[in-house]
């Protein structure tokens, strides 16, 4: 490899350094963060995705203090606050954008040390506040950054730098390119395409529509979804999702949390990563039976709710399933049977021989050990339902307890499905 780098032309060298440069300067276009706000016929519902490499997610809260709001923050193990909700239903997330100029804030404005949207999380109660705290401070995120923020009453704001975007539509979205200057990278952004679209033609906004577009705008590849966030500021009220699983939630409600102390939980160990297989939602079922199927992690309590379309309780039973799944020392002790052999031969090349022998099998058992380590943990439960009513309307779901220990339970979303009149 040495011979051929330096065996390169001269022109080939310099259209390495060229591709070099470029990769190291150009707008970073993977920093795939999708944000929005809707607001129709009374109802406001916003959402986001938040991409990036490190899987080790948490959130945060912060209970009110003097002159303090109660917030909510999201985001990675470092602690800097990603996306956030204060007990005003004011929320917001942000993306990262090409680095942009801010002169106007730099002549006029305060510079912030610090995270500036955990003041704003503080001190804000209105769309209005939010800006006037804007117009006094800037901070240094915002060279590379813009924030999406939402207020429970219909108005909104993109934060750009020296700009602000008000929302003048139903809707609003961010994504990777500052709307002030697309042509500094990230535009035309097919998330932002596919965001707008979907919100354009929303006839009634459900927390189902909004999950769609959450779910319809994950990233996957080196920087993926790794939580998405569907707020509620009118009910005061947040829906987590984990890494791009849409069928689990987390239901964080802050009237709960408002009498309580400052608290922090790891994002990961929340979620079962739970699957609804059968019957599919909306299935037409021809029998007075039904098993209902999913996949999930072992050690978590899966609790099955099964109710008719009046909300009667057809069926809730508790389901745990301990995985015994481990991985064997069996190489391990057959390589030390293999010791007395090489203390009772003297040669060298019988020594060796065997000494070759242990190392291999304890290579092939890492191997092996590493195999198991990446299949998907999840195992396939089943519950069997039976004396169902015809031509009747049914609705399950399930509620997650996870090993962790954690007293936090997620939710699934609930599929429906029909019995057929066969009486």
């Amino acid at each position: 490899m040495y011979v051929q780098a330096v065996s390169v032309k001269r022109s080939h060298t310099y259209l390495y350094t060229f591709l070099i440069v470029f990769l190291i300067f150009r707008p970073c276009s993977d920093y795939a963060c999708t944000v929005f706000y809707m607001y129709k016929n009374g109802k406001v519902l916003g959402g986001s995705n938040e991409d990036w490499k490190d899987p080790n997610t948490r959130f945060w809260f912060y209970p009110a203090s003097e002159g303090k709001h109660a917030w909510v923050k999201f985001g990675f193990s470092g602690g800097f606050p990603q996306a956030g909700m204060n007990d005003s239903g004011i929320f917001w997330d942000g993306t990262s954008n090409p680095w942009q100029g801010m002169p106007y804030s730099e002549e006029n404005k305060q510079f912030y040390e610090g995270a500036l949207m955990q003041k704003v999380m503080e001190e804000s109660s209105s769309i209005s506040e939010v800006t006037g705290i804007f117009d006094l401070y800037y901070c240094q995120d915002q060279y590379r950054g813009q924030y999406l923020v939402g207020g429970a009453n219909g108005l909104s704001v993109i934060i750009d730098g020296d700009y602000y975007h008000h929302n003048d539509k139903s809707y609003q979205v961010l994504t990777n390119f500052h709307q002030s200057n697309p042509a500094l990278g990230g535009h035309p952004c097919s998330r932002y395409n596919t965001a707008t679209d979907m919100l354009e033609n929303c006839d009634t906004l459900t927390e189902y529509y909004a999950g769609g577009v959450l779910s319809s705008t994950c990233q996957n590849g080196s920087f993926p979804t790794q939580y998405s966030l569907l707020f509620d500021p009118q009910l005061r009220q947040i829906y987590l999702f984990y890494y791009q699983n849409y069928e689990e939630y987390l239901l964080i409600k802050f009237d709960e949390f408002l009498s309580g102390d400052s608290a922090s939980f790891n994002i990961p160990p929340l979620f079962s990563r739970v699957n609804l297989i059968s019957p599919a939602h909306e299935e037409i079922v021809y029998s007075d039976s039904i098993t209902l199927t999913w996949s999930g992690l072992p050690g978590s309590t899966y609790h099955v709710v099964l109710s008719d379309e009046k909300g009667n309780v057809k069926l809730e039973r508790s389901i745990k399933f301990a995985s015994d799944k481990h991985v064997g020392h069996y190489p391990l002790y057959f390589s030390l049977l293999l010791f007395p052999f090489i203390l009772i031969f003297r040669r060298k090349l019988v020594k060796t021989f065997f000494l070759l022998l242990i190392c291999m099998i304890l290579l092939l058992s890492c191997k092996k050990q590493d195999e198991e380590l990446v299949e998907d943990p999840r195992l396939v439960f089943t519950e069997v339902v039976k004396e169902l009513e015809p031509a009747t309307e049914y609705h399950w779901k399930l509620l997650m307890e996870p090993s962790s220990g954690v007293s936090l339970q997620t939710e699934s979303v609930t599929y429906s499905f029909t019995t057929s009149d066969w009486m």
